[in-house]
């Protein structure tokens, strides 16, 4: 062949890959000027140092293009009682629960995927960088894409870690499409500090399936030190027991610590300059397998959770609600975020949104 018809050869395999993208490219648009959006295809730049990666983050984490059709979807949510009714009712599994003036659904810090309205709006991925660059507007609707992204389920689909080494698990998680991360609700982000919770207090709260990617002792998950969000509105209990809280200054005990001097949580309030409120667990921390690395949603079996609605609870949408119902919340380990036996919402039905309600009972 000579170097004429290569050249022609070569133009022409160039001329059809970039047809092709087009192609791609306008299919693309088609589907997202017909649906929504569940997540901002976006990755946030964690790095400060370049002027353009400054720029793209600080958009990425506004969310501006998305900040109108939220603050619609949280106004109208938030202000036509029957919804929050009808999603309360559902989530936390009691269909005599009354609602009344004290509901307020602004209150709630945590929404399941299966809301009335999903398909309306566009949950920002969101950072610890956006909340040290103080980009997170208030009441922003918001999930952890860090989180997010270690989800061995979406990478692998698979629990277990023993196969990879952590450089495949990086190469995964690098190579992985924004469009295969997957969340099973969202945050609405609340400024300011938040006080500690009192001690033997039911709280609700979230974990989803993660790769251990820390090393510090503080801050592994493990059997011993189980890591939860605060995440009222999840209708999933974890008692506080006794607990440290902790202040932003404190230097962080490991669970085996905190344990041996009588405490059975440790509360981290603001935690990552207020990004988020996390909960450690540390009534397994004198088992034999203590320090064995937990990555599964759901938690080791010796840690007891409750659904319904338990009476020595913190929930400041329920402060009102005198009726009580809870029963032992089973999780479901063949989902990647934690449940009470897999009835919050079930893959499919995170991911397409075909009904409301569906998926989102205790």
């Amino acid at each position: 062949m000579t170097w004429a018809e290569t050249s022609r050869s070569t133009l022409g395999h160039a001329t059809l890959v970039v047809f092709i993208r087009i192609l791609l490219m306008r299919k693309s648009q088609v589907h997202a000027d017909s649906e929504q959006e569940l997540y901002s295809y976006k990755f946030v730049c964690n790095s400060a140092a370049h002027t353009l990666c400054q720029k793209q983050a600080r958009q990425g984490c506004s969310g501006a293009e998305y900040g109108a059709a939220q603050k619609a979807w949280l106004m109208e949510f938030t202000s036509e009682s029957h919804h929050a009714e009808s999603y309360a009712r559902n989530v936390y599994a009691n269909t005599h629960l009354v609602f009344n003036e004290s509901m307020d659904a602004r209150k709630l810090m945590f929404f399941w995927n299966c809301i009335l309205g999903r398909r309306n709006f566009t949950v920002v991925w969101s950072t610890i960088y956006c909340t040290m660059r103080h980009w997170r507007p208030e009441r922003q609707l918001w999930a952890p894409i860090d989180d997010a992204r270690w989800n061995l389920k979406v990478l692998y689909n698979t629990s277990s870690t023993t196969e990879y080494s952590r450089q495949q698990m990086l190469r995964a998680i690098l190579a992985t499409p924004v469009e295969r991360v997957v969340f099973p609700g969202f945050f609405s982000h609340m400024q300011g500090p938040h006080a500690g919770l009192p001690d033997h207090t039911w709280v609700e709260v979230l974990r989803v399936t993660r790769v251990e990617s820390k090393s510090r002792p503080e801050a592994i998950c493990t059997v011993g030190q189980l890591w939860f969000w605060l995440a009222s509105g999840s209708g999933i209990w974890l008692s506080t027991g006794r607990s440290l809280v902790l202040s932003p200054w404190d230097v962080q005990p490991t669970c085996a610590q905190a344990a041996a001097n009588g405490f059975d949580t440790i509360q981290k309030p603001g935690s990552f300059q207020n990004f988020s409120f996390e909960l450690l667990d540390c009534r397994g921390s004198r088992r034999h397998d203590a320090n064995v690395t937990w990555t599964l949603g759901c938690p080791p079996r010796h840690v007891r959770l409750l659904s319904g609605i338990p009476r020595d609870r913190y929930s400041p949408f329920l402060a009102g609600v005198t009726t009580t119902f809870n029963r032992t919340c089973v999780c479901n380990a063949d989902l990647h975020y934690l449940n009470c036996n897999g009835v919050h919402a079930n893959h499919r039905d995170m991911l397409e949104m075909t009904s409301f309600g569906v998926g989102c009972g205790s």
